[in-house]
């Protein structure tokens, strides 16, 4: 009699895995502009905020001292950063 033992492959072939690659990167290739958009919004919506609170609490300041205030905005290469500082009326502007 035949004392053959049949061999038996596992694992998963090269076609089937290009498969999933390409799965994986066409679903990838959907989600990341829409993330990106997504938080390069969400940058923004608090950038305004804190710009309008900076703004706000400049106003609030020169009412209450009754002089003018100055706000100096400085923002950073491709937006990235922003300063938001406030003097009075002498402070800051080289006179002092």
């Amino acid at each position: 009699m035949c004392n053959v033992k049949e061999i038996r492959r596992t694992g998963f072939t090269l076609i089937e895995m290009m498969a999933v690659i390409n799965i994986i990167a066409l679903v990838a290739a959907m989600v990341l502009p829409t993330a990106a958009r997504m938080f390069s919004a969400s940058a923004d919506e608090q950038a305004r905020a804190m710009l309008t609170a900076s703004l706000t609490g400049a106003r609030a300041k020169a009412i209450e001292d009754a002089e003018y205030r100055i706000v100096h905005v400085q923002v950073g290469k491709e937006g990235s950063t922003w300063v938001c500082s406030m003097a009075g009326r002498d402070e800051g502007l080289g006179r002092g």
